[in-house]
């Protein structure tokens, strides 16, 4: 009974956290994918480079989370739409940048 407990609230915790980012529509973004981890574990890319690129995004998506409300609809759908284009202009997808949508947000 304890682990169904558990297992319920662990649940309704998830489901409130989906309905909170999608509600606000915060991005959620692969940041590991983004920052490269197909090319680390081809070995095209170095580990000091994936960690700090990793870390970039991390710091930046927090940054990201604190404020993204505080602009309107039109602008943060801009910021999604700037930070899930790839260096070519092509789609990240879910590997999209926080510090791109950081950057968006911040020319207003």
């Amino acid at each position: 009974m304890k682990r169904l407990l558990m297992a319920a609230a662990l649940c309704s915790t998830a489901f409130a956290m989906t309905a909170q980012a999608n509600d606000a529509e915060y991005p959620i973004f692969n940041i590991e994918d983004a920052c490269g981890w197909d090319e680390l574990t081809a070995g095209n890319q170095t580990e000091s480079d994936f960690i700090t690129c990793v870390e970039e995004q991390r710091k930046a998506g927090s940054r990201v989370f604190n404020i993204w409300n505080d602009y309107p609809e039109d602008k943060r759908r801009e910021c999604f739409h700037e930070a899930n284009r790839g260096p070519s202009g092509g789609d990240y997808g879910v590997d999209g940048s926080y510090v791109a949508a950081e950057a968006c947000l911040e020319r207003g």
